[in-house]
């Protein structure tokens, strides 16, 4: 579906958001609240809001025991777990778009890949196709 003409404010309604990377955007958030910040869009709904957070704990045990922690403090060993259940996730039928900064992991985790420069797409297409190397040099400036 085309959202390009979609008021901005009813786009996370289509189930689409951004979080944003970096501990400097909400860098007092515990894992908790930012569940609870993906949460927005149904903030009235308080019993759909606790299933799917205890969904979210069932799937990340891990997080649960760490709901209090700050979540830009996570340990790099439990973001490549949340990694790998990412790709179980995906596995399972649910498609996710990923928006990572990290072109490695991502492309170890994805089915397809899109590079932006400018604005525009400047590669597209099946992430076995893509050459790392080519795209390190080419467009990660590494």
């Amino acid at each position: 579906k085309d959202i390009s003409r979609t008021e901005p404010y009813k786009i996370p309604y289509l189930g689409l958001t951004l979080c944003p990377e970096r501990r400097g955007i909400f860098p007092d958030l515990s894992v908790e609240d930012n569940l609870l910040l993906g949460a927005y869009t149904i903030r009235k709904n308080k019993n759909l809001i606790k299933g799917n957070i205890k969904k979210v704990y069932a799937l990340f045990q891990r997080l649960e025991e760490r709901r209090r922690q700050l979540a830009g403090t996570l340990s790099p060993k439990l973001v490549d777990f949340i990694f790998d259940l990412l790709k179980t996730i995906n596995k399972s039928g649910t498609a996710i778009l990923l928006v990572e900064q990290n072109a490695m992991i991502a492309m170890e985790i994805s089915n397809r890949i899109y590079v932006m420069q400018n604005g525009k797409f400047a590669i597209s297409g099946n992430t076995k196709d893509v050459d790392f190397q080519t795209l390190k040099m080419k467009y990660l400036g590494v």
